[in-house]
């Protein structure tokens, strides 16, 4: 949603995509330049150093999405420029099922939710509770 939101405000806007999934990143770097100006955006993938450089840039702002660890690096790398930053940091969510669900249709709303954000973990959910009166 940032990123919808920063192109609908006429900004630019770099994806820097989570690497550790096996092709959802691969399929945004080709699709990405095609679907949109490549002035307006980037999606781009890349090990420390490269994100290094990118971090260097003088952005206007920064929202990160990932670990406390790495986001103490993007907010170390933000100073520099004096960037705003927004960090979402962590967190799990849970599927919660009550008796009264019907089983087959919960599970296949809950596994649409995981592939709507590309298996992202830090956006699927990751518990899962059926909850029973009494």
């Amino acid at each position: 949603m940032p990123a919808i939101t920063a192109l609908a405000a006429g900004d630019t806007c770099i994806l820097k995509l989570f690497e550790q999934l096996s092709v959802t990143p691969a399929l945004l770097v080709e699709l990405v330049p095609h679907y949109f100006d490549r002035r307006a955006v980037a999606a781009v993938t890349g090990d420390r150093e490269e994100v290094t450089k990118l971090l260097k840039l003088p952005f206007n702002f920064i929202f990160f999405t990932g670990s406390t660890k790495v986001s103490k690096i993007v907010m170390r790398a933000a100073t520099e420029n004096i960037t705003p930053v927004q960090l979402e940091l962590g967190g799990r969510n849970a599927a919660l099922v009550n008796e009264t669900a019907n089983i087959a249709d919960a599970a296949k709303k809950i596994v649409w939710g995981a592939m709507a954000w590309g298996g992202h973990p830090r956006r699927r959910e990751s518990r899962f509770l059926r909850l029973r009166r009494g």
